[in-house]
């Protein structure tokens, strides 16, 4: 098949019900890398399906009364679902695009300019101020679009794995206490994130909100089978760092999704205690593998990450778009 530039029959549109079995193959074939690396649940993938299903016979209402929601829009050729993108709403007028896939076939077409151009067209309708984004640094198609339609790259971080083998045997620091993160400690650990991570705070319009679940979170998390757990690192009885993990089956990898350290503290005090903390809960889990991201600038954190068995596997642009209002 030509290379060339699809115009003609190319289609860009809500997800529909009919089309998840195609939106299923297209998905893990399009991040077959990253599942190789963090593991896919696939009964879970299939939980999450029928919930879109579900929730797709009321999207005509929740459009009508104007209420943001997670959505997906598919690229369709002839009836062929050749690519999708994944819009999610995180209030006050920040969206992500959290997944964007084209088929194998049809990729250099200008399928994935199109599903991002019709997906900032409806997040402009919907009144949004600002998109973020994350891009493997080595998808060189994705970044030189993204380039061009004006995203910002705001940082770039390490990803690193860690496979369990055994329980970490380190030395508990004395003065340092990983603990659950209680709800007198969230404007302290807002503080604490907005100075160590000030243009991700900014980027993806964080408030102390988005520090604790809320009921609406909790309900998203029982629908796709993810836990969360929000974790306060404190030196002597102060909080200098936060750290949030999600996981959800063993045979997924957990995923540090957050995490920061006042650049006052030295990371090699307290970080040996987080990475034992998080061994142990692997263990309680039954999870073999975890992710964390990592800011490229954090050297020295990155350092003591890989002392206890991290292994740096990619990097990653983090994006963003300020939307203009009108």
């Amino acid at each position: 098949m030509s290379k060339a530039k699809i115009s003609e029959g190319l289609k860009v549109r809500r997800v529909k019900g009919r089309d998840f079995e195609q939106l299923f193959r297209l998905v893990t074939e399009g991040f077959a890398r990253e599942i190789e690396i963090v593991g896919l649940d696939m009964k879970r993938l299939q939980r999450m399906v029928k919930s879109y299903r579900l929730i797709n016979n009321f999207l005509f209402f929740l459009n009508f009364l104007n209420v943001d929601f997670e959505t997906i829009l598919v690229a369709t050729l002839n009836d062929k679902l050749v690519g999708e993108i994944h819009l999610v709403p995180h209030g006050r007028g920040i969206w992500s695009l959290d997944s964007a896939a084209v088929d194998k076939d049809f990729r250099g077409r200008g399928i994935y300019r199109k599903l991002m151009q019709e997906a900032l067209d409806y997040i402009r309708k919907r009144h949004g101020k600002s998109v973020f984004t994350s891009l493997w640094t080595d998808n060189i198609a994705p970044i030189k679009i993204t380039s061009e339609l004006q995203y910002d790259v705001f940082a770039a971080e390490t990803l690193m794995l860690y496979e369990l083998c055994e329980i970490l045997q380190t030395n508990n620091s004395e003065g340092i206490l990983i603990r659950d993160v209680k709800h007198d400690d969230i404007e302290q650990i807002f503080d604490v994130c907005q100075i160590a991570y000030p243009k991700k705070i900014h980027a993806q319009g964080l408030t102390p909100k988005d520090f604790s679940d809320s009921i609406s979170k909790r309900m998203r998390n029982r629908v796709s089978g993810t836990s969360s757990k929000r974790l306060a690192i404190e030196v002597e009885g102060k909080i200098v760092g936060y750290a949030h993990l999600t996981y959800t089956s063993p045979k997924e990898a957990c995923n540090i999704e957050f995490l920061c350290l006042l650049p006052s503290v030295d990371p090699s005090q307290c970080m040996p205690s987080l990475a034992k903390y998080v061994s142990n809960l692997l263990a309680e889990k039954n999870i073999r593998k975890v992710v964390v991201s990592l800011n490229k600038e954090w050297k020295e954190m990155i350092e003591v990450f890989q002392k206890f068995g991290y292994k740096p596997f990619a990097s990653a642009y983090q994006l963003v778009k300020e939307l203009p209002p009108g």
